[in-house]
């Protein structure tokens, strides 16, 4: 349903929607892990969560618009012993429902896409309670359409001169390349020692969904050089260099929690090795703070499995 607003440029939309909840299902994860998760009828599941999401997308009139939504004329049921059982690490993320919204082109026509994750915390209840059925009440607020721009792409790869070696690795970190690892590919040992460099876009597989960012060739990595200033890549010489791995991690809003995600296509990450005509992207030294310090961090995210 479209409902026109009085205000300029505004124009509110209405959908009715109902969920079918099913039995809670058991799941094996690909490491053995089993976990429990609530199911309703067309429900999603962003990377490794439990939690159900919403998510839908409604045909709209333009895609030059902000859009908010919110849920209205709700109908709730409690959650069965086992669901609840599932939800109460999530307790202190979903107290309340809260829809997101995007306005994106699908065949280059314009839709409103919407998640939510159907559940809330009642309090007095001390129970969550999930969606029956609600209207979905979207505001989309139009902007004036942009200028069309043309996306910029390299004229060529950097593979497409030099000499280009080819190497791997199984998992995030500093890697160490020596002169011995160098001469065993056939490096030009000749070479400035400013001028080696390495290439590549870590290990993740690329995105999904065809509108988030991807690399449109192999980007720079900087690297430490320890060849003794002599300038010259000699026996007992390295660098290092950072490089991420098959396996990556990403944050999951609605769960509060990292989530790793392995590179279903391969085991390894490849980065290439090349003497540039120029010199070399390096780790620069980073000024030390002055002052006295505002906060003081005594743990940290380990991303190890």
């Amino acid at each position: 349903m479209l409902l026109i607003s009085t205000q300029l440029f505004s124009i509110d939309y209405r959908f009715h929607e109902s969920l079918r909840w099913q039995q809670i299902q058991k799941v094996v994860l690909y490491d053995g892990e089993v976990i429990f998760r609530t199911v309703f009828e067309s429900a999603i599941y962003h990377d490794y969560s439990n939690l159900p999401h919403f998510n839908k997308n409604y045909r709209i009139h333009t895609s030059f618009a902000t859009a908010k939504v919110h849920i209205d004329q709700a109908v709730y049921a409690l959650v069965t012993g086992e669901e609840k059982e599932s939800l109460l690490p999530s307790k202190e993320w979903i107290k309340q429902i809260n829809p997101s919204a995007t306005v994106i082109k699908l065949s280059k026509e314009p839709w409103l896409s919407v998640d939510l994750v159907p559940f809330r915390w009642n309090d007095s209840l001390q129970n969550f309670e999930k969606l029956v059925s609600f209207d979905l009440v979207a505001e989309l607020t139009e902007f004036p359409e942009p200028k069309t721009t043309v996306a910029g792409y390299a004229d060529q790869s950097v593979l497409a001169s030099g000499s280009w070696y080819k190497i791997r690795v199984t998992e995030s970190g500093v890697h160490k390349v020596t002169f011995s690892d160098l001469q065993a590919m056939g490096f030009d040992m000749s070479a400035d020692p400013s001028h080696i460099s390495v290439f590549g876009n870590g290990g993740g597989t690329l995105p999904e969904k065809n509108d988030e960012p991807i690399y449109d060739d192999l980007t720079e990595n900087p690297i430490q050089m320890v060849d003794g200033g002599d300038g010259s890549f000699n026996q007992g010489d390295y660098f290092l260099f950072y490089a991420q791995g098959p396996v990556i991690w990403k944050w999951n809003e609605f769960d509060q929690a990292f989530y790793h995600l392995n590179n279903y296509y391969s085991d390894y990450a490849y980065y290439f090795i090349t003497a540039l005509n120029r010199p070399a992207k390096h780790i620069q030294n980073m000024e030390t703070p002055s002052g006295n310090p505002t906060v003081e961090i005594n743990d940290f995210i380990d991303y190890s499995v």
